[in-house]
Formats: C-alpha cells, sequence, structure tokens
C-alpha cells in the first residue's frame, strides 16, 4: 500500500510496516517521491 500526503509538494511513500511501540502505533515506509516525478496517473 502507498500513502500519500502534502508537505509543501506531494509526496508518495510505500508503507513497509505498521509497528506498535509503546508511544502508540508508527508507520515504517520506503521510497519517498515527489508529485512531479510521478506519471499523471498518481497524482
Amino acid at each position: 500500500s502507498f500513502i500519500k500526503y502534502k508537505d509543501q509538494k506531494i509526496r508518495i511513500r510505500r508503507i513497509m510496516a505498521i509497528v506498535s511501540t509503546s508511544n502508540g502505533n508508527k508507520l515504517k515506509v520506503q521510497l519517498l517521491y515527489f508529485g512531479s516525478e510521478l506519471p499523471r496517473a498518481f497524482t
């Protein structure tokens, strides 16, 4: 699965794992892309 969010640009990351910690849940993610680097179908 992938997540898409806006920082200053649109970014896409691949979700590798969901890890439970004492402070809550964290996502382990891989591969940061900017919206301008992706084909229009993904932006």
